[in-house]
């Protein structure tokens, strides 16, 4: 099974869930008998916080997407995320912490 963790938007200090979420990954990545796939799906920004803080030591199956802003800020990242879980083939995406900026993106994925 591969599972991809998703974090966006995250400033420069990274709150509890951030943290929680790039411990369990960095975790989850050293173990050796492994169960599952674990990627890291974030964007630039929250890769550059989580591994300033201290809270990303590993990072082989980083998935990094740009934040966009203007008009064409869903389609642009919704494509490019979209690409990264089909193009990996993720059967499971778990939103480390949940914001309405995620609505255009989970609506989506549900058709």
């Amino acid at each position: 099974m591969r599972v991809a963790l998703y974090l966006s938007g995250i400033s420069d200090k990274p709150g509890g869930a951030e943290r929680f979420f790039g411990d369990i990954y960095d975790y989850y990545e050293g173990l050796s008998a492994a169960k599952a796939t674990v990627y890291l799906l974030c964007d630039k920004n929250t890769c550059t916080s989580l591994k300033t803080t201290g809270r990303l030591k590993q990072g082989s199956r980083l998935l990094l997407f740009r934040l966009w802003h203007n008009r064409f800020k869903n389609f642009l990242e919704i494509s490019r995320v979209c690409w990264l879980l089909f193009s990996r083939r993720i059967d499971l995406l778990h939103l480390g912490a949940y914001g309405t900026h995620y609505l255009p993106l989970l609506r989506f994925l549900s058709k």
